[in-house]
């Protein structure tokens, strides 16, 4: 994940430095239409301005997805979040709701506590999200 500056930052209405946020996970089917989704995720900061919240965060990750073959799904994610700027852990949740256009692009509608969204959030703050997804297939040979 890429987040870009918008809006004005000292008026908190976006960040003032871009976060980038790679991720790497994997599925781990549980039946005909539910899904484990564990991952790990690594959250930082560049270009940061004078109103700037530095982020340096890695996070476990495990998703719970019920998806239709339709398209739609709804999703589950809870993680656990090693903050290295405020020495802490902390625990994220969020619930959203999205749909699949062909085999590799999403987008979903999302709300939670996922601070990396938004780097000016306060701790346990609740947002609205939308994410666009772009599914990368890895084959794996026997």
């Amino acid at each position: 994940m890429l987040v870009l500056p918008t809006g004005e930052a000292a008026d908190s209405l976006g960040g003032d430095q871009f976060v980038f946020s790679p991720q790497a996970g994997w599925v781990v089917d549980l039946g005909k239409h539910f899904s484990l989704l564990p991952a790990i995720r690594y959250t930082t900061t560049f270009a940061e301005g004078e109103h700037a919240i530095p982020a340096h965060q890695l996070s476990a990750e495990l998703g719970l997805v019920w998806a239709h073959p339709t398209g739609w799904w709804i999703n589950y994610l809870g993680e656990v979040v090693r903050d290295f700027e405020q020495d802490d852990w902390d625990y994220n949740d969020a619930f959203s709701v999205g749909k699949m256009f062909g085999e590799r692009f999403g987008v979903s509608v999302g709300y939670g506590t996922l601070e990396r969204a938004d780097p000016n959030a306060t701790r346990d703050d609740f947002e609205w999200m939308l994410l666009f997804h772009y599914v990368m297939r890895v084959q794996v040979s026997d």
